[in-house]
């Protein structure tokens, strides 16, 4: 014979006595009739009876639902809580460490760049000689000092200027120095002289250094030179 648990007796008892006590209280309202029942003084009796029972039947199914609710194993299973067995050292993990937070790298610093350099282009514009003017000579006899003026318009920021004089005919300039710091040059030469061959299509050119740069040449401009001892002799 199957054995019945505590919490279904209870179960069987409380639903049973609220059977009957509804039953009861049913009947002492004169919804059922019982037999042998008909004095009004019975039925407030009967339903007294009633209210009794329906009352312990709802009691015993509140205990039981307590009691259930209460114990975490069945007890119809007859089985014993059974405390947690420890664990192995092979089935214990490790703890994780945490991992260390990543360092933000710094920010690099943009490189500033230096600014571009302004250049300001300047040509110099000739001033003299003038087209094919005719300039000094010397003597045969070397007793003449030989004179040439070159002037040129002034370059604002100008650290120097070049300036280059040379006969179409010659492989050579006679003048090629940028060691100019103003705006005209004088070449000074004791006892020299342009042979009558050489007078004609002498050229001259000037640059200007601005911002450390070199610019532009100038137009390229002739020039003549007077005859072998037009000039008398000056020492």
């Amino acid at each position: 014979m199957p054995e019945i648990s505590t919490n279904a007796l209870l179960d069987y008892a409380g639903i049973l006595l609220l059977i009957v006590g509804l039953f009861l209280v049913l009947s002492g309202l004169g919804i059922f009739t019982l037999k042998g029942v008909a004095v009004e003084d019975d039925r407030k009796r009967i339903r007294k009876f009633g209210i009794f029972f329906s009352t312990v039947g709802v009691i015993l199914l509140i205990t039981k639902f307590n009691c259930s609710s209460s114990q975490p194993v069945d007890v119809t299973s007859n089985q014993k809580l059974t405390e947690p067995q420890p664990k192995s050292e092979s089935q214990i993990q490790p703890e994780a460490k945490p991992r260390p937070k990543p360092k933000a790298k710094p920010t690099p610093t943009p490189k500033l760049e230096p600014e571009p350099q302004i250049i300001r282009a300047c040509t110099p514009i000739l001033i003299s000689p003038l087209a094919d003017e005719i300039m000094d000579n010397g003597r045969y006899d070397t007793l003449d000092v030989e004179i040439w003026d070159f002037d040129w318009s002034d370059c604002d920021g100008a650290m120097q200027y070049h300036l280059y004089v040379k006969n179409v005919k010659a492989q050579n300039p006679v003048i090629n120095t940028d060691k100019i710091y103003e705006s005209r040059y004088q070449s000074f030469k004791i006892g020299s002289y342009v042979a009558d061959f050489n007078r004609h299509n002498w050229t001259w050119k000037v640059r200007a250094k601005v911002d450390g740069r070199w610019g532009e040449w100038s137009e390229e401009r002739r020039f003549e030179v007077e005859p072998l001892d037009t000039d008398p002799p000056s020492r």
